[in-house]
């Protein structure tokens, strides 16, 4: 019988030394990682005085897998422990609301301390496994009424590694879904006032971006695949879509003086227990970054304001990402 692709899966386990494999007995039901794009130069040497090709020599070699996920609660907070730095979640209410978790990450101004996962992709037909394999990069984007939303990036890891059989009976990490109606956007002078603040009514959408944040490192050893990395300049921004009316012109002037706002995407979602929440609330220290730029937006003319991220002084960052959910741990 044929490998089909309908069976193709992906599963994963995090490492506790990173590129050394483990077990992937973690299935994330809102994550997909789709087809391997596997990276290596091969490098053909024709002589002088021959017509043909006479050498074949190739580099070190690693890959990319593209991920999607359903925009969902839980399952987020696997890629934000690799993409953004591991931290331990904390229980706001231990004893009132004990099955509570809130997971605050926040990229330093040194170098982050990524979880780096074993990943597992196939069926039981064939399969394949990649080590020290890192969330890479994100993007996504909050629309008025988009049922259909999805976080996307690209995962970095070593070579792939054919012909391997998948773990058995992996735990289920069942999704929470975050839905357009769960969304509210914010903006403000400072991070405090942001709690005060008036959800905005004229957003028709909000693009958001971070990433690529890490590139392979390979050392003069004797390996075949890269043996570290190295954090980059990520680039931490995206785009306001407002209605083109007075409201949203006003933040013309914010462009030109060069005014710096905070931007909260913050999505709630149905009770956990007790007075909590699931919730996903993304803080932005900002500028923005250009003229607007204007256009049809759903049949309301709109005024599109890109925004960059920058570093505030009292988060020490240019970005924290709170998630409250029921995962104590990953």
């Amino acid at each position: 019988m044929a490998r089909a692709t309908v069976f193709e899966s992906a599963q994963l386990g995090k490492e506790t030394t990173s590129g050394t494999a483990v077990s992937a007995n973690l299935y994330i039901a809102s994550l997909g990682i789709g087809d391997p794009d596997p990276q290596g130069k091969f490098t053909p040497f024709r002589p002088s005085g021959s017509k043909f090709n006479t050498v074949m020599r190739k580099g070190k070699e690693h890959s990319i897998l593209p991920w999607t996920m359903a925009l969902d609660y839980n399952g987020i907070v696997y890629v934000q422990e690799s993409l953004f730095g591991a931290t331990t979640p904390s229980q706001p209410d231990a004893s009132g609301a004990p099955s509570v978790y809130r997971w605050v990450h926040k990229p330093s101004t040194g170098a982050d301390t990524p979880v780096t996962y074993t990943v597992e992709r196939g069926s039981s037909s064939r399969a394949a496994r990649f080590v020290y394999a890192l969330f890479n990069s994100l993007s996504f984007s909050v629309e008025s009424n988009k049922e259909d939303s999805e976080v996307s990036g690209n995962m970095l890891a070593q070579k792939i590694e054919d012909g391997i059989s998948m773990t058995s009976s992996p735990t289920t990490v069942a999704a929470v879904p975050i839905l357009p109606e769960h969304w509210a956007i914010y903006i403000a002078d400072t991070q405090t006032a942001l709690d005060s603040a008036t959800a905005l009514d004229n957003v028709l959408k909000v693009d958001f971006s971070y990433g690529d944040k890490n590139s392979p490192v390979f050392y003069v050893q004797r390996n075949t695949t890269f043996a570290g990395t190295a954090e980059k300049y990520a680039d931490i921004g995206g785009l306001l879509s407002v209605e083109a009316n007075a409201a949203g012109m006003a933040y013309l002037s914010n462009v030109r003086d060069m005014d710096e706002k905070w931007i909260r995407l913050e999505a709630e979602g149905n009770t956990i227990e007790g007075s909590y929440k699931y919730t996903w609330q993304i803080d932005i220290p900002i500028w923005f970054s250009s003229l607007p730029g204007f256009g049809d937006s759903g049949d309301v003319y709109a005024a599109n304001f890109a925004f960059v991220a920058r570093k505030d002084s009292t988060l020490g960052s240019a970005l924290q990402i709170t998630t409250t959910n029921t995962i104590s741990s990953i």
